[in-house]
């Protein structure tokens, strides 16, 4: 569902119509690989695996399908997004490392990435990852924080107990 009236499935502060929206429905390109990075965790959060595999670098797609990715979304349910840091590594290449959260089964993980990107063709796409899932509570995360799983509650009250 893309409700544009919400907040951005990126954890930007901004409305998701003025932030992702106008990436997935491709009427504009992103700028930057940390755009292009927050774009598709937005698509992982509605079920885009046309966008993903659009963005996706085609020599290190494999056997991923846009079914495929758009059916991981009903696997996880993703629900916060905190980017760590955008490096430009070249005139066309970037990395961006985050932690992305999400709920499988009730438990909160957290995926954390650091991620290539690589400029083709005047667009970014992803190229590769190194990443590892862990349980939230292997992750460090200020207790008075919001808890990442989007209850609106700290984290200490919530997964962090």
């Amino acid at each position: 569902m893309l409700d544009s009236e919400v907040l951005c499935y990126c954890s930007s502060g901004r409305l998701f119509q003025d932030c992702c929206q106008p990436f997935l429905t491709r009427s504009c390109i992103p700028k930057t690989a940390e755009q292009l990075m927050r774009s598709r965790f937005s698509a992982f959060c509605v079920g885009n695996g046309e966008y993903l595999v659009n963005t996706h670098h085609p020599e290190t797609l494999g056997g991923l399908t846009a079914e495929k990715l758009s059916n991981a979304s009903d696997e996880w349910r993703w629900t916060r997004l905190d980017v760590l840091y955008h490096n430009v590594t070249g005139a066309t290449q970037s990395e961006v490392a985050f932690n992305a959260w999400y709920l499988e089964k009730e438990q909160l993980m957290c995926h954390s990435e650091v991620s290539t990107f690589v400029l083709l063709d005047n667009e970014w796409k992803y190229q590769k990852g190194n990443f590892e899932n862990r349980a939230a509570k292997d992750v460090k995360y200020g207790r008075n924080d919001p808890c990442p799983c989007g209850q609106g509650k700290k984290y200490k009250k919530c997964h962090g107990h």
